[in-house]
């Protein structure tokens, strides 16, 4: 008569089922783990898109065209972030006279915008008027420099916007924002 030997408790657990050489329940908590920081990556790429703060610039169409450099520009806030210590540097490219001369690599800094709640805009003249007789300029490009902090930042943002003078139907010059 064959003796029973009796099992240890290590012994007497439940069989394991292999899949490709590991238990089924660790590649189960492995999966659940990588499911896991799939889901916060795309939380975070998410909160970031969704709260990415950014500014508009336009020109204003309604000043006196005859003196392109006049122009008053509005910075707004469509992000969901209030903005801090805004500042805009304008910086002429070029501005060409009908005679050929004109202006290249001027730059003029406008003072400080201190706060632009998300919705608020701000409108201000960030080209110095250069004194320039009307329709004195045939062709005239600008970027403006927008850098500004964003809530809960610790570091500056800064955009680009390229602005170049079309002539309107009226004879004037006034600014389309353009790529460039």
């Amino acid at each position: 008569m064959a003796s029973r030997v009796l099992k240890t408790s290590a012994e007497q657990t439940t069989p394991q089922i292999l899949v490709r050489g590991k238990r089924l329940g660790e590649k189960a908590v492995y999966l659940g783990k990588k499911i896991w920081w799939l889901i916060v990556a795309a939380s975070v790429a998410a909160a970031f898109v969704a709260l990415n703060p950014h500014v508009s610039l336009s020109a204003d169409q309604s000043f006196d065209q005859a003196q392109p450099f006049k122009a008053v520009f509005s910075v707004g806030n469509p992000s969901q972030l209030a903005l801090y210590s805004l500042s805009v540097v304008c910086k002429i490219n070029s501005a060409k006279t009908a005679q050929g001369g004109g202006l290249v690599n001027n730059t003029a800094i406008y003072a400080p915008i201190p706060k632009l709640d998300p919705g608020q805009s701000n409108e201000r003249r960030f080209c110095w008027p250069v004194g320039s007789p009307p329709d004195f300029f045939v062709t005239a490009d600008l970027d403006l420099f927008v850098t500004y902090r964003p809530q809960f930042w610790f570091w500056r943002k800064q955009q680009r916007f390229h602005f170049t003078s079309v002539r309107a139907s009226s004879g004037h010059l006034i600014w389309v924002q353009s790529p460039g």
